[in-house]
């Protein structure tokens, strides 16, 4: 009976913590980057602080103001939190005043629509300096609804393509992480719900990290295989004793391995849902609408349409791959524990011969 206890609780055990190891992850993949501006409080009463309206986040509701706020508790850390209406005012010429009576960390851009209490990882945009080294993106401009007739190219920027429904352009002296509320601030054909852009290098970034997602499952689910093939060791323990410290030392070993294919996962904050990363709708919305775009294009290197069959025959090898290294596994259990049977037997032959 203990020994059955001891061999759930075992599973359990590794379930925890792989859970947190991935949750842990998970977090901070989902945390929203922002670029975020000072307003240091002066100690002085009157006054206002003053920014411009690019800082603004629209949705069906109206215009809001976002700043960076201290979390408690279950919160901790740093999270979103939304001025009111009632402090902040437009004076109608692109410019915010808000009263100078604190402090505030401004959200000037984020990487998806900014929520209450969401929390965030604060990125640092590089100066025009000396040193700066201009980066160069395709951005992919999505129109629903067609075309502006009057499309105004941004600054620094190329048609590569055009059609009804989308434009693809070749961009130069942009700012990494791709921010498409900083993107759309730099045409006024590009403002308005009805307009979507990507960037072309985010989402080859994604499709790229996919199969490494295949690789942590792979990792993460073996475990659970030598945990099958110790059910059969668990009764006699002292006789497989051997055997299950291997496989203690195996799952050791898939865990560590987890944590560093962890680390190599980073999907670009612009392409993740809001609520969940595990939101499927959310990506198949998303990337049939880039795929649309591409299509309407007509592109010779259509960037999803080429990667995406590919990266699905990578993962489903490496899923095959690995279901055969769970499968040889149990194979080599059970080749170890006859081994070691036949030991135990011949050992015991030995010892009655002697006698």
């Amino acid at each position: 009976m203990k020994k059955n206890v001891i061999y759930i609780f075992s599973l359990i055990l590794y379930l925890l913590i792989a859970c947190t190891i991935v949750s842990q992850k998970i977090e901070l993949e989902m945390c929203t980057q922002v670029e975020v501006s000072e307003r240091r409080y002066t100690g002085r009463g009157g006054g206002t602080f003053s920014s411009s309206t690019d800082v603004l986040f629209e949705d069906e509701e109206g215009q809001h103001l976002y700043e960076i706020v201290e979390g408690s508790g279950w919160k901790s850390g740093q999270r979103i939190g939304e001025i009111s209406t009632s402090i902040w005012s437009g004076d109608g010429y692109g410019k915010l005043s808000i009263p100078n009576g604190r402090s505030y960390t401004l959200v000037e851009s984020a990487s998806r629509a900014p929520e209450e209490g969401a929390a965030v990882l604060i990125v640092e945009v590089p100066g025009r300096t000396r040193f700066y080294v201009p980066l160069s993106d395709r951005y992919l401009v999505c129109y629903p609804d067609g075309v502006p007739e009057e499309f105004v190219l941004p600054e620094n920027s190329s048609v590569i393509s055009k059609s009804d429904t989308a434009v693809l352009l070749d961009m130069s002296d942009i700012i990494y992480p791709f921010f498409e509320h900083r993107a759309k601030k730099l045409s006024i054909s590009f403002e308005g719900d009805d307009c979507r852009i990507f960037s072309m290098t985010e989402i080859e970034s994604f499709l790229e990290q996919l199969p490494k997602v295949a690789v942590l499952g792979v990792y993460l689910f073996l475990p659970v295989f030598i945990w099958m093939c110790s059910g059969m060791l668990i009764k006699e323990s002292a006789k497989y004793r051997e055997l299950l410290l291997l496989n203690a030392g195996m799952v050791v070993i898939f865990l560590l391995t987890t944590m560093g294919v962890l680390e190599q996962i980073d999907f670009p904050a612009s392409l993740l849902p809001v609520d969940s990363i595990f939101d499927v709708s959310y990506y198949v919305q998303e990337f049939s609408l880039i795929r649309e775009a591409q299509s309407s294009l007509k592109e010779p290197s259509q960037t999803v349409a080429m990667l995406l069959p590919e990266v699905k025959k990578v993962v489903a090898c490496i899923i095959g791959v690995g279901m055969l290294a769970g499968i040889a596994l149990c194979v080599g259990e059970l080749f170890l524990v006859s081994r070691v049977r036949n030991s135990k037997k011949k050992s015991a032959n030995c010892t009655k011969v002697g006698l």
